[in-house]
């Protein structure tokens, strides 16, 4: 029973060792997947997931006994806000809004063993992010008017639809995050935060 007990303690004592994985010099090459985010389009049927990359450096900057790091961001991502005419005289008129997103972005984040197991890093950070739009308008009931002047001037149907403007824009994000190194180098994690994304998961690669 003793020794069962040794055992076992020794084994809690090892998790419980503080590791921090993530240390200065080390890098972070990172893929990941934003959930539930937030850029400025709020009504669409249909959008492509928000994946992107990131890399982070571990900076030789100290504090308690945690340490900076300092990284970058990119991901792309695309919506599509379709809609009909339900009176025109053709089939299947209908008009599409396109937005294709760019998001580049800058982050610092503080990294501290705060649950004191082994392989596992917790960290806080901001984000700033650039948020690049191409915008694209197809209305096919409005090029079938332009071919038919005839029908065009005497119609009196309803109104085509003008496209929304849409900016370039700055975006801004506050994040907590857990990040668990299965090997050495490979690792899991996932992000919780305030402003452009609540959510993001992803998998990263430590050098």
């Amino acid at each position: 029973m003793k020794q069962y007990l040794l055992t076992f303690t020794l084994l809690f004592t090892v998790m419980l060792t503080t590791a921090q994985p993530f240390k200065p010099g080390n890098i972070l090459l990172s893929g990941e997947k934003l959930l539930n985010y937030k850029l400025g389009v709020s009504i669409y049927t249909s959008e492509k997931p928000l994946y992107g990359g990131a890399l982070d450096i571990c900076l030789p900057i100290k504090m308690d006994s945690g340490f900076f790091s300092l990284g970058g961001f990119y991901g792309k991502t695309s919506m599509l806000s379709h809609h009909n005419y339900p009176y025109a005289p053709i089939p299947n008129a209908h008009y599409d809004y396109n937005w294709d997103f760019q998001v580049i972005g800058g982050r610092i984040a503080y990294h501290y063993d705060l649950l004191c197991i082994k392989h596992l890093d917790t960290y806080i950070g901001v984000q700033v992010s650039y948020v690049k739009v191409n915008f694209n308008y197809e209305d096919n009931y409005y090029t079938w008017l332009n071919s038919n002047p005839t029908y065009s001037n005497n119609s009196k149907q309803l109104s085509i639809y003008k496209p929304p403007t849409f900016t370039d824009k700055f975006h801004y994000n506050a994040y907590a995050g857990v990040r668990y190194d299965i090997f050495n180098i490979l690792g899991i994690f996932g992000e919780a935060g305030v402003g452009m994304s609540s959510f993001q998961i992803g998998a990263s690669l430590k050098i």
